[in-house]
């Protein structure tokens, strides 16, 4: 007898399609969320490919290929503000 009918807990068929549907839906997130990323308008973007450099990014939202391109954020521009009087 399973644990779930001694506890009185109602036995829930599970599916493998689903569960197959389910594993592809959090891989494909997980890609999307790797393949954008955002420079910020006082930033530039070093990209490079298996550890070497390969391009210089601009501000805004861009796209690289995910788990083979990194991203490092190098601020470039810092605008100092003094009043006077």
């Amino acid at each position: 007898m399973p644990l779930a009918d001694e506890l009185g807990f109602p036995s829930i068929p599970i599916n493998k399609k689903w569960i197959g549907l389910a594993v592809l839906g959090i891989i494909i997130i997980v890609v999307l969320a790797a393949l954008f990323y955002s420079i910020g308008p006082e930033e530039l973007g070093v990209i490079r490919r298996f550890g070497r450099y390969v391009r210089t990014t601009q501000p805004g939202l861009h796209v690289k290929a995910p788990f083979v391109e990194t991203v490092t954020k190098v601020r470039v521009l810092h605008v100092f503000k003094e009043e006077f009087g």
